[in-house]
């Protein structure tokens, strides 16, 4: 959906990166009793990486290298030159284990423990614990906690223009507590969750005037997330079924107790639909709709923060999709995407530091900072599937 603007705008810049993994496997399920059962799992495994090899002109076939570098083109040492890119290995060991134990007809819980090694970021130990009351089916309670991890990934690691190789794992906690309630014999199902999550050492972006992109991907301290969803059903009829599901979330400051924005991440979401059966299951309609609010771009946005105020705009688009079984083994099937053809984009993981007015391809084709990589996403598209199922 977009091209790099850069200095050698004549030529094509190729990422390539390889890798493979080799890993065993072995999970155990024991019945302790009818009410209780044990899941226990070990993992190991053996993970070649290299960084994104950055090529300019043609596609580069070499595994560890390139004839092209971009990055030494950039620094001003001629094309068509040679860069050796390093090849990492990683070594790891996951080890976790599942109680689940039913005490009373209408209680029961789940405890679960995960142990995992690595040689790139040493070792890491996440419980989970899930608690469970459903004394009838108009109403069920659930409560949840556990603890997770996540690597930083290869862009964020080895990015050219913000990447940090020195980035630790996220350290997360979340807990959760989920109401639910079935009603007139199941016809009707609503459930409502909240949540709070705590992210250390969370993976962000801080302003560096050494980097090509004028920041660069650290470590920051904490971010803490909460929300709420919502979800209704209802089968209004034997072929007819409304559905719709909603959810708010936002940043939280602990030290001034305040509420923000979390940049890239809608605060409201909302999807509606209805599902229409007929002649015997053999025409199936459903019809969609999807809202996404406004999302907070970073501060060095700069063409977001000058001309749409700091947030790309919400958009609200629908889907519709008409089956058709003529025969036993065959249907038609018409799919309308963005029927409406909503025009709308998507911010990605480039904030971008320049201003895209600036680019001219005459007098200033390499504006100082990044260019953001906006999304333009698909406008009303069409499609027809002929599928038979043997």
């Amino acid at each position: 959906g977009f091209r790099y603007v850069y200095r050698f705008s004549e030529l094509t810049k190729r990422y390539v990166s390889y890798a493979y993994q080799t890993y065993i496997e072995e999970k155990l399920l024991y019945e302790l009793s009818p009410e209780s059962s044990v899941y226990i799992g070990i993992k190991a495994a053996y993970n070649r990486k290299n960084d994104r090899i950055i090529s300019l002109g043609t596609y580069n076939n070499s595994h560890t290298s390139t004839n092209s570098s971009w990055i030494i083109a950039k620094e001003g040492g001629g094309l068509n030159q040679i860069k050796e890119y390093p090849v990492t290995f990683e070594k790891e060991v996951a080890a976790y284990a599942l109680w689940d134990k039913k005490w009373f007809s209408s209680f029961s819980t789940s405890l679960g423990m995960r142990y995992d090694f690595s040689s790139n970021f040493g070792s890491i130990l996440n419980p989970r614990l899930a608690l469970m009351y459903n004394p009838k089916p108009a109403f069920g309670a659930k409560f949840l906690f556990g603890s997770a991890f996540r690597q930083a990934g290869i862009f964020e690691l080895i990015s050219e223009f913000r990447g940090n190789p020195n980035l630790l794992p996220e350290r997360i906690r979340t807990g959760e507590l989920e109401f639910s309630s079935l009603l007139l014999e199941n016809k009707i199902a609503l459930k409502a969750n909240i949540f709070y999550s705590t992210i250390r050492q969370y993976i962000g972006k801080v302003p560096d005037s050494t980097m090509p992109a004028g920041e660069r991907f650290e470590n920051l301290d904490r971010i803490d997330i909460t929300g709420i969803s919502l979800y209704f059903s209802c089968q209004v009829r034997n072929n007819i079924r409304i559905y719709s599901n909603y959810s708010y979330m936002l940043g939280y400051n602990a030290e001034s107790a305040a509420f923000y924005e979390i940049d890239g991440v809608a605060k409201q979401k909302f999807n509606a639909g209805i599902n229409f059966k007929s002649l015997k299951d053999k025409i199936i309609v459903d019809f969609r709709i999807n809202y996404v609010g406004k999302r907070k771009a970073n501060i060095t946005n700069i063409w977001i923060q000058t001309y749409e105020n700091g947030f790309a705009p919400s958009y609200l688009k629908a889907n519709l999709s008409v089956s058709y079984k003529f025969m036993d083994d065959f249907t038609f099937q018409l799919i309308g995407n963005n029927i409406f053809n909503e025009q709308y984009y998507g911010l990605g993981r480039e904030t971008g530091s320049s201003f895209i007015d600036s680019y001219d391809p005459q007098n200033n084709i390499n504006p100082a900072g990044h260019i953001p990589a906006y999304h333009p996403q698909p406008g009303r598209t069409i499609s027809a599937n002929l599928i038979y199922k043997f």
